[in-house]
């Protein structure tokens, strides 16, 4: 999470077939987080820009997830990754 949004959609749809394989991917994965535990064992503020300094901003109530989920999905589809 605080490599940048490339190496983090790369990991997330590496296995994905199709573009909502790839969107449901980025969903459940940030679904599945529990930002509270995140931001305890964060000792530092991450690299602005990066998926970890957004999902503490979401914890800090400064973002929420709806942008992050459509920031990842439209990166995804820059990259080319996406059809």
């Amino acid at each position: 999470m605080a490599k940048s949004y490339a190496d983090v959609a790369a990991y997330l749809t590496k296995n994905a077939g199709s573009d909502l394989d790839k969107i449901r991917a980025i969903f459940r994965w940030t679904a599945s987080l529990d930002l509270a535990a995140l931001q305890s064992r964060t000792t530092e503020l991450p690299e602005p820009g990066t998926p970890l300094d957004y999902l503490l901003r979401i914890n800090w109530r400064m973002g929420n997830h709806a942008n992050f989920i459509v920031h990842m999905a439209r990166y995804v589809r820059n990259v080319g990754n996406m059809v």
